[in-house]
């Protein structure tokens, strides 16, 4: 099943009245009403979509299925087309003021995430608006994945401090692993999986340049 997730391989596909049985993510379509009344959208999925309603009506009554978008105050976007980036979640940190990581997306969504329920969402549509976030994110970590034949997970060891020789010994492997091709993932937590990305992050300096940076990061043993 193709998929489009930026406008213009999906503008490509429209000319060609290709866009039957494929699958459209995240796009901004109000611009293409009339195309779309003209080409074959049977079997076509619309993932949050910006439609409007009266041509949102029609590809559904010729074969379409169509996900509508989520209110707007959400501070994540449910049908996501890439993974994140660490200058997304920090969009507006500034490492000399601490305070300011609370502004960041990172921040906001988890505020978000406490003030819905945390783990237990009371809402219906917080639930489905997690649900769909997620899947969109697997699918896209999926694609990434594709693309490196060669992928080492290390998970667990939240624990471990920074002081630990574990740490260290993770730390290490890591930066051994990345150098030698491999690329590096874990469960995002402290402990071991955060020693993992940092031996990666590592890998081009030289070696005394990692056992610099865990020194000055054992002055904190742990992230809390």
């Amino acid at each position: 099943m193709k998929e489009f997730e930026d406008i213009t391989t999906f503008e490509t596909a429209l000319r060609g009245n290709q866009v039957a049985g494929s699958v459209v993510q995240g796009l901004d379509l109000s611009q293409h009403a009339q195309q779309l009344r003209e080409v074959r959208v049977t079997g076509s999925v619309f993932l949050g979509c910006r439609l409007p309603p009266d041509v949102m009506a029609d590809v559904t009554s010729r074969g379409a299925l169509v996900f509508p978008d989520l209110p707007e105050d959400l501070p994540f976007r449910p049908y996501r087309r890439q993974l994140y980036a660490p200058r997304e979640l920090f969009d507006t940190f500034d490492p000399s003021d601490p305070r300011s990581y609370c502004g960041c997306l990172d921040a906001r969504v988890y505020r978000h995430w406490e003030a819905t329920g945390k783990g237990s969402p009371w809402s219906l549509l917080e639930t489905l608006a997690r649900r769909l976030h997620d899947h969109a994110v697997t699918d896209a970590l999926e694609e990434f994945l594709a693309a490196h034949e060669r992928v080492v997970a290390i998970m667990g060891g939240h624990s471990m401090s920074r002081d630990d020789a574990s740490y260290r010994d993770v730390a290490r492997m890591s930066r051994t692993l990345t150098r030698k091709g491999y690329l590096l993932a874990s469960g995002g937590g402290p402990g071991a999986m955060e020693a993992t990305h940092l031996g990666a992050w590592f890998a081009p300096y030289e070696d005394d340049a990692l056992d610099d940076a865990i020194r000055v990061l054992s002055l904190a043993p742990t992230y809390r």
